[in-house]
């Protein structure tokens, strides 16, 4: 994969997070997102958790976080 991202000699940036920086992270902030909208709920198994969280993110009760929000130039 990074030799293939070299290989666009310069259009794509790989930058480095800094170690204990979550908040960077694209991916930790929709876990956060995803665990405030659906943490307080009981389900009986994982099945009903994928199927919930589809349904809020159907309903708009859950914001996808965008890659694009996160990229610099």
């Amino acid at each position: 994969m990074i030799d293939k991202l070299k290989n666009l000699k310069g259009e794509i940036k790989i930058k480095h997070f800094l170690p204990y920086t979550p908040e960077l992270n694209v991916i930790e902030t929709q876990w956060s997102v995803m665990r405030n909208a659906a943490g307080n709920r009981v389900y009986s198994d994982t099945d009903e958790i994928e199927k919930s969280i589809r349904e809020m993110i159907r309903k708009d009760e859950i914001t996808p976080v965008k890659m694009n929000d996160f990229l610099t130039c």
